[in-house]
């Protein structure tokens, strides 16, 4: 019995497929990236509501406001994730 050599595949083919899923990859991420600032967005939307609202302070007998610094550490907290979780978005 005879056997047949192996069929070549055309590598432009293959390379155009590989492009296709880079660039469904692509789009997956930067999906991924925009549910990931949503996220962040509704967390600094929570936390600025209700830890820096005055009136659910003034009904606990012995708590307190969490100082202005917490705030301000929070502030680049949010920003250096924004900033991180963009740059996956951002054309390259």
């Amino acid at each position: 019995m005879t056997e047949l050599p192996p069929l070549l595949r055309d590598p432009r083919k293959v390379d155009a497929g590989h492009l296709k899923l880079i660039g469904v990859f692509h789009f997956v991420l930067a999906g991924l990236s925009l549910v990931g600032l949503g996220f962040l967005f509704l967390h600094w939307f929570l936390m600025h509501t209700f830890l820096d609202n005055p009136e659910m302070w003034k009904n606990q007998p012995n708590a307190h406001p969490p100082p202005k610094e917490f705030f301000a550490l929070f502030r680049w907290f949010y920003i250096s994730w924004a900033a991180a979780l963009s740059w996956r978005v951002s054309p390259t």
